[in-house]
């Protein structure tokens, strides 16, 4: 298994815009974490987005101040897994595999002032195969897939 904290970076599109992917490599080989059974999203709306749908100069260092927030709010005791994370389109949504939705939910509202840079919708679903992340490992893994690199 490669390092918890490696990521596998490529380029993809959402709607029609340029979208960039980072998928927590540490998991591919795994068709699941036993005990983490339900997909968290945090889709963060980007505050003054490019025409491209990229966050703005201006907006890169608080866009990772909250998203560090969130990890660090939600992966305390290991109660989550960041897996995944797609920023396009106006948005950054950062996907998670969770112990306990209810827990989730506690911690991301005991943290509203920590992540107030941003706005931001939660969804929480069971999903005991972890397909979303799958889907995206495969096709990272495809010969004709995006551009890809590996980041530590």
């Amino acid at each position: 298994m490669s390092r918890p904290d490696a990521w596998i970076l490529a380029k993809w599109e959402r709607a029609g815009y340029p979208a960039t992917i980072r998928l927590a490599s540490a998991y591919r080989e795994m068709e699941n974490v036993p005990g983490y059974a339900h997909r968290v999203i945090v889709a963060v709306e980007l505050r003054n987005p490019t025409e491209a749908g990229q966050p703005s100069a201006d907006e890169w260092d608080d866009l990772k101040a909250f998203e560090l927030n969130v990890c660090r709010v939600l992966e305390a005791d290991n109660e989550c897994l960041c897996v995944l994370v797609i920023t396009g389109n106006g948005l950054r949504d950062i996907f998670f595999y969770a112990k306990n939705p209810g827990t989730v939910r506690e911690r991301i509202s005991g943290a509203k002032k920590q992540l107030k840079s941003h706005r931001f919708q939660l969804a929480i679903e069971q999903e005991v195969d972890w397909r979303v992340y799958r889907s995206f490992a495969k096709m990272l893994a495809r010969p004709t897939s995006p551009e890809t690199k590996t980041s530590a």
